[in-house]
């Protein structure tokens, strides 16, 4: 049986397990900076007085958590909860370009909630893995790959509007 003709590259086997064993941390940070234009409107409602700061409080006490829970962090992420996370963070940033930001809003702030049980340590998700989230290498790298590239094209949709 013959390799894929890109797994006998070294270099892009090494790149991909780079990907692959990327700490925990470095994923919920990207996603929480592809959201910035989300979080900076939260904050400009709370300084008005439009709302009241429970959102903000929830956010924060999600920190807490995933800061408290930090060193129990999977390093291979529920590829369900992962893909979740990538699709609400899209969607999130297409609904603020689309002047809807209360719904960008609660988007966001549940596609950080998805990439939080992502990573969340011990059995949270009910759904067994099969198909395309599967945890194999394989579907991991390419996972979390297309949650880079969303990231990124997230930000890049902020940043063109």
């Amino acid at each position: 049986m013959t390799l894929p003709r890109m797994l006998q590259l070294p270099g892009f086997v090494q790149l991909g397990i780079r990907i692959d064993t990327a700490p925990a941390w470095w994923w919920l940070a990207a996603q929480l900076a592809a959201l910035w234009p989300t979080w900076i409107w939260m904050l400009r409602r709370l300084a008005d007085g439009n709302d009241d700061p429970l959102g903000v409080i929830g956010l924060i006490a999600l920190g807490w958590f995933v800061w408290q829970g930090r060193a129990q962090l999977r390093a291979a992420p529920r590829l369900d909860w992962l893909l979740l996370a990538l699709a609400g963070t899209f969607a999130a940033a297409l609904a603020d370009l689309s002047a809807r930001q209360f719904a960008a809003g609660l988007l966001a702030v549940g596609a950080l909630a998805a990439g939080a049980l992502a990573f969340a340590p011990g059995r949270l998700s009910g759904m067994p893995p099969k198909g395309l989230t599967a945890n194999t290498f394989v579907n991991r790298v390419a996972i979390k790959a297309l949650f880079i590239v969303g990231m990124l094209s997230a930000a890049a949709l902020h940043l063109k509007a």
